[in-house]
């Protein structure tokens, strides 16, 4: 019974975005938040790994835990991105603010690892990194289509043979 339920589930997560993505959000519904996508996610490879119950709860906790962290390192890590015309120290304090931040987001990675390590197997945790990379790669995929198709939709200008010509060159009788 309980495997049914689990089936269940999963099958509700797994097309929900699908129906969501087709219906374009048109039921007003709220955007889920970026700590139930987590949950998702970690569902969704638990799932696949195939842990058991135990595991699996401490899984998700510590992967949602895991995400929220590198999260709030990355609040406002962006905002430098494109400095142009900057002196030497700027550059300078620019390139050491990003080691540090990478330093950050690489002790974050290993103390989770750590924390892993406590109930998965080595393997488990690769595997682990592998999913989340490929479902990331998934949904920047998707995100840069659908900005993509929105650019083109604000930037489309009908050319002049899409426009019916008035006036004089028509040639109807």
């Amino acid at each position: 019974m309980r495997a049914v339920i689990r089936i269940l589930f999963v099958l509700a997560v797994l097309l929900s975005p699908s129906y969501l993505a087709a219906q374009g959000n048109k039921a007003g519904k709220p955007k889920p938040s970026k700590t139930e996508m987590a949950q998702k996610q970690a569902i969704r490879i638990a799932d696949i790994l195939e842990i058991t119950d135990e595991t699996r709860d401490r899984f998700i906790a510590t992967f949602v835990n895991c995400q929220q962290e590198i999260w709030s390192l990355n609040k406002g890590s962006r905002k430098d991105k494109k400095a142009t015309s900057l002196t030497d120290e700027q550059a300078d304090s620019l390139i050491r603010a990003r080691f540090d931040h990478a330093q950050r987001m690489l002790d974050a990675r290993r103390r989770y690892y750590d924390e892993y390590r406590k109930f998965l197997t080595p393997c488990q945790i690769n595997r682990v990194y592998e999913l989340e990379r490929n479902m990331m790669k998934q949904l920047n995929g998707k995100k840069r289509q659908n900005s993509h198709q929105a650019d083109k939709a604000r930037t489309h200008k009908p050319k002049a043979q899409d426009t019916p010509r008035r006036g004089a060159g028509s040639t109807k009788n």
